[in-house]
């Protein structure tokens, strides 16, 4: 113990003796470990940490799949009779619950307010085993004997409207016009289902602040048609997930044998509620994780090359130590305390930049990342932050600590410090380092350089709409206030009326989902005389309400026949607008104009409608997938609530916020407005990630980048100090200072080349697994490899630039009396 003492001492003296390679090193490495750190944080909330709730890594979600099925086949909102039967039948899950999100109109005292709503059938909250901060919550015994409407709050609610009232049990609150006595208030931090824990979900407003129990009638209950419901189950204790997946699909066989007719092709997937949330961006995630340990290795190349250099200067001190007795494993041991009290001083100041990081990158981060939020340092992650430091001083110091004790005493006694630049087989080893750097600097900078043309390509896809100059907002008009289809057409009609007289709209218009919002309104349709296999199932296609003038407010362009107007009304001939990618597929060499279809199956009895008109597709779910089949049809013809509206607008979208505020409450002052912002954000959020993705990857190469070219700089300028007896020799038999020019830029383009070589070779390895990030570029790019070697052969010229300079100014008289 005594001696580790002393060499901690003795370490913490040659360190400061050196300020200048102290700090050096020291700025390397917390840069290295406090960027690993912050994206360590980052991976281990979202992928590693537990849920926020009980034995959270036995909750799941539960699914019907269908392959018939196009577009969701493998997550199908289940039906209500399908639920019943699972919840009676099946032998591994200790429980489940039904769970429908929306949101709903909170009015009253103070302004009208959306908020995001659960209904839940009555063991929801015992499922998730999670207890109210106040009152209590209602319980699976009371589903059948609920007498009055009553819900639960969020916390989030509670503060916010209610001002933290705590006699706020047993008092009324306005939902949708309806009093409902509220029950329970939930602790702080509840608010599941929300949109970012549950991106997935359909129908999720922002995160959930009230939940309302579910009381299942016997028709519902025996329902198997209508699929829009969240099966949550929490699974036994000891039952793994592949059971619980076998015991299901069980169940659904049987069911498909007894109602051939509803479930045929149905079968059951089980997906882990953190894997439903994290599947498509885990793999982002870990290329971030393995970019980020890419800048450390090199930071840790570059910091054992710094102690090549300081160990070549103290060759005769380590000489003489082992002159007067000192045995090898000694001078390691001591020469290794050195890089560990090197690293624990980086990893301190790497732990101490990290919480600055991840404050920037959760700025930085787009919402639809889960748990984003939630990130922050714990002691998973101070324990990755201290293994790290201690294994990156064991990477960057045991290999100079070998080297630098094998030397030869009388060699080493002898010389003079001015010459003791190192050996040869040092300086091969240093180069080797170099290379190793340029290698995997070489991989981030392709990486970063396929997702920077990924995101280029992303910028120019055609959404097939404009949204310049368009501004959307969304009325949250109450369901329960009104109840008929004239009602509901009437306000409408009046917000539409009203806001097309606000100075500065020069069109409004509205669609029951808005293009890239996420929203979906799947249903099944068929076409007049077409053949189809079972007369009781449909083909699903997308299906959008819209008023007229709609494609001209966004810009889609009208490729066919008409557009919908103020005739297409109820007791007017039915017809419907189809997208061309619903005529190339389903009409294809036929005159689609005059063509009729009707929702739902073959045998359904709904009328048929005629099309009128074809759109351009339009990317309603996501900008990287193909545009979907598209059905419009009219809204005063199907009249419905959830409208979001769109505005074609001269003027500053935020001066525009209170006119139109005040224009639909001139109709119904208890409407809430949501979400006014420009049509705009939606395409940016649509690609918020890929871009979150590109900025954090070019950073990593970026730095990668720089540190290599450090790293060339300090090997050739320490070779220059090395050859000056040479370089002297040769300009006194009359090299000239090109030949001395072109002898510097060789030996690093040597280096350079060979590190792009090895980068070429492991970046065709490593990319590959990329292939799932990038939109419409290959990861073998040609274009993109070339581009990045001459960004490296570049800078690699520009690091030996000053060695080179230094190297023609040396003066031979002078190198030759020093040697």
């Amino acid at each position: 113990m005594q001696t580790i003492w002393q060499d901690l001492r003795y370490g913490a003296r040659m360190l400061l003796k050196k300020p200048g390679f102290t700090l050096l090193a020291v700025l390397t490495l917390s840069l290295g470990i406090g960027a690993n750190t912050a994206i360590f944080s980052v991976v281990n909330t979202v992928l590693l940490k537990p849920l926020p709730y009980i034995d959270g890594d036995r909750l799941t979600l539960i699914w019907q799949t269908n392959p018939k099925i196009e577009f969701f086949a493998n997550q199908i909102p289940p039906t209500v009779a399908d639920y019943v039967d699972w919840q009676a039948q099946n032998q591994t899950l200790e429980t489940i619950s039904l769970m429908g999100s929306s949101s709903v109109n909170l009015t009253g005292s103070g302004d009208p307010q959306r908020a995001g709503a659960a209904t839940v059938t009555t063991n929801f909250f015992e499922l998730l085993k999670v207890k109210p901060r106040l009152g209590a919550a209602f319980a699976s015994v009371d589903e059948q004997n609920l007498k009055e409407k009553i819900a639960v709050i969020s916390d989030n609610l509670w503060q916010s409207r209610f001002g933290g009232d705590e006699s706020i049990i047993g008092e009324k609150i306005l939902i949708d016009q309806e009093s409902y006595t509220i029950v329970a208030v939930m602790p702080s931090g509840f608010n599941f289902p929300r949109q970012n824990e549950m991106p997935k979900l359909a129908g999720i407003y922002h995160q959930t602040d009230i939940w309302i129990p579910i009381q299942l009638t016997p028709e519902q209950k025996a329902d198997r048609a209508n699929h829009f419901n969240t099966v949550i189950g929490r699974l036994k204790d000891g039952v793994a997930l592949e059971q619980a997946q076998a015991d299901l699909s069980a169940i659904a066989k049987s069911l498909e044998e007894k109602y051939p007719n509803n479930n045929a092709g149905f079968g059951v997937r089980i997906v882990p509620i953190r894997e439903q949330a994290v599947s498509d961006i885990r793999l982002a995630l870990f290329v971030l994780m393995g970019s980020v340990a890419f800048v450390l290795l090199i930071a840790c190349a570059n910091v054992a090359n710094l102690l090549f250099v300081r160990a070549a200067a103290r060759r005769k001190e380590i000489a003489i130590r082992l002159a007067l007795g000192a045995n090898r494993l000694r001078v390691i041991r001591q020469l290794l305390t050195e890089s560990l009290l090197l690293s624990a001083i980086g990893g301190l100041c790497g732990g101490l930049l990290a919480p600055w990081v991840i404050e920037l990158l959760i700025k930085l981060a787009p919402q639809n990342i889960p748990l984003i939020e939630n990130v922050q340092t714990d002691s998973r992650v101070l324990i990755f932050t201290l293994t790290i430091s201690l294994l990156t001083g064991i990477i960057f110091g045991l290999v100079p600590a070998f080297q630098s004790s094998d030397i030869k005493l009388n060699e080493a006694l002898k010389a003079e410090s001015k010459s003791a630049g190192g050996n040869l087989r040092h300086r091969r080893l240093r180069k080797l380092i170099v290379i190793s750097e340029i290698a995997l600097s070489m991989i981030l900078l392709i990486g970063a350089g396929l997702m920077l043309k990924s995101f280029a390509k992303l910028l120019n896809v055609n959404t097939g709409f404009n949204a310049s100059q368009v501004i959307t907002f969304n009325p949250a008009i109450s369901a329960k206030k009104y109840t008929t289809d004239e009602a509901r057409l009437a306000i409408n009609q009046q917000i539409l009326e009203s806001v097309k007289e606000v100075q500065g709209v020069k069109a409004v218009a509205a669609a029951s989902n808005l293009p890239l919002s996420g929203s979906e309104n799947m249903g099944g349709f068929y076409i007049e005389g077409k053949p189809v296999e079972n007369p009781d199932q449909s083909t699903m296609v997308d299906r959008r309400a819209v008023t007229p003038s709609y494609f001209s407010t966004i810009g889609i362009p009208l490729v066919q026949g008409r557009d919908f107007n103020e005739f297409d009304r109820a007791g007017s001939p039915g017809v419907v607008i189809v997208s061309e990618g619903f005529a190339r597929r389903y009409l294809a060499d036929e005159e689609v104009l005059g063509k009729r279809l009707k929702m739902g199956s073959a045998n359904s009895n709904r009328p048929y409608l005629t099309i009128v008109g074809v759109v351009g597709d339009v990317k309603h779910s996501t900008i990287t997938e193909p545009a979907r089949p598209h059905v419009y049809y009219p809204f005063m013809q199907r009249p419905q609530l959830g409208m979001s509206f769109v505005i074609n607008a001269d003027s500053n979208w935020q001066t525009l916020v209170p006119l139109i505020r005040e224009a639909i409450w001139k109709g119904d002052k208890d409407i809430p407005v949501d979400s006014i912002k420009p049509l705009a954000q939606l395409v940016d959020e649509s690609i918020s990630r890929k871009r979150f993705q590109m900025i954090l990857l070019g950073f990593f190469a970026s730095l990668a980048l720089a540190l290599a070219g450090i790293g060339i700089y300090g090997v050739m300028a320490s070779a220059v100090a090395q050859r000056a007896q040479e370089i002297g020799i040769r300009q006194a038999l009359g090299a000239k200072p090109s030949d001395v020019m072109k002898l510097i830029f060789r030996d690093g383009l040597f280096i350079t080349l060979s590190g792009v070589a090895f980068g070429l070779m492991g970046a065709l390895a490593l990319t590959r697994l990329m292939t799932a990030l990038v939109f419409e570029v290959k990861v073998t790019d040609p274009i993109v490899y070339f581009a990045v070697t001459l960004i490296l052969t570049g800078v690699a010229l520009v690091a030996c630039l000053v060695p080179a300079r230094r190297a023609i100014k040396v003066n031979p008289m002078i190198a030759l009396r020093n040697e």
